[in-house]
């Protein structure tokens, strides 16, 4: 289930990159790192299946 521990991390870890605009990066791309950070090291979401989501992202 989720909770408002979750939300909080996610949040604490796409402020950490600072915004997409300093980064060179579109918003998309801002939007995707956020969530793809919020799901690392659950049980849902493995390494393996984030590298293939940002290969496959990358080869389009």
């Amino acid at each position: 289930p989720a909770s408002s521990v979750d939300a909080e991390r996610a949040f604490s870890n796409g402020r950490l990159q600072i915004g997409h605009l300093q980064h060179g990066m579109s918003s998309q791309t801002f939007k995707a790192r956020v969530a793809l950070g919020s799901w690392r090291d659950t049980p849902f979401f493995s390494d393996q299946m984030a590298s293939e989501i940002i290969a496959k992202a990358i080869s389009r």
